[in-house]
């Protein structure tokens, strides 16, 4: 299945955005002129896309491995703990299309250096609500079965090795919401992410999995209230 949304379908927040910048509390107004301005010029953007696939799965618990028709995700220890009562799998990929990275390097080229990071903060938020809409969609398509979902989890997560995007991409049909993988495991466009979606009928979604992630890089860990 294969969606498109937009920018209101995704309701950015423009105080999120300063958030995520760093800004706690009183956030300067030409930050916030400046946030807004940078939404309304991209209020129209194209591309922002997100799509899933569901197979059957088998859960090795000794070796941490998630098994799918004939391929073996070595998700680790952290992840297959969080699998446990998992009966299918749902692999996700989904974009904020290749506009939004091409504008903030043009601000990047001419030198409008605070532009081009409002810019890139605002494509991380886009992806990762569009990770959101995604869910709820494919949460909403099971209720009626009675199955239920865990969190998303993403390769490079925990110990979960990077490398396995190129079996997670290998069950989508080529160019999957116009996303490419590259042989270095990097996805075109650059705002884009992959990963998996437990699901079960007695799985546990918990609002918040920072405790469990283990990565220093997320522009989200700390604004999780």
């Amino acid at each position: 299945m294969e969606l498109s949304f937009s920018i209101e379908d995704l309701g950015i927040d423009p105080k999120n955005i300063a958030k995520l910048m760093g800004y706690k509390t009183d956030i300067p107004e030409e930050i916030m002129v400046m946030i807004n301005s940078e939404l309304e010029k991209i209020h129209n953007l194209p591309g922002i896309k997100g799509g899933y696939e569901i197979f059957d799965l088998h859960l090795d618990v000794d070796g941490y491995k998630l098994l799918v028709e004939d391929k073996a995700f070595c998700v680790g220890k952290s992840i297959s703990i969080l699998m446990k009562n998992v009966t299918k799998l749902a692999m996700f990929v989904c974009t904020a299309g290749a506009l939004i990275s091409d504008r903030a390097k043009d601000k990047m080229e001419k030198g409008e250096l605070l532009e081009a990071y409002i810019l890139d903060i605002i494509g991380s938020e886009i992806v990762e609500k569009t990770k959101g809409k995604l869910h709820d969609s494919l949460q909403g398509s099971l209720f009626e079965q009675g199955l239920k979902t865990t969190n998303s989890y993403c390769p490079g997560y925990c110990t979960w090795s990077v490398s396995e995007q190129k079996t997670l991409f290998s069950f989508f049909p080529n160019n999957f919401c116009e996303v490419q993988l590259s042989e270095s495991c990097m996805m075109e466009p650059v705002k884009s992410l992959s990963g998996i979606i437990g699901i079960g009928k007695e799985v546990e979604f918990k609002k918040h999995a920072c405790e469990t992630c283990s990565s220093v890089n997320c522009i989200y860990r700390g604004t999780r209230n």
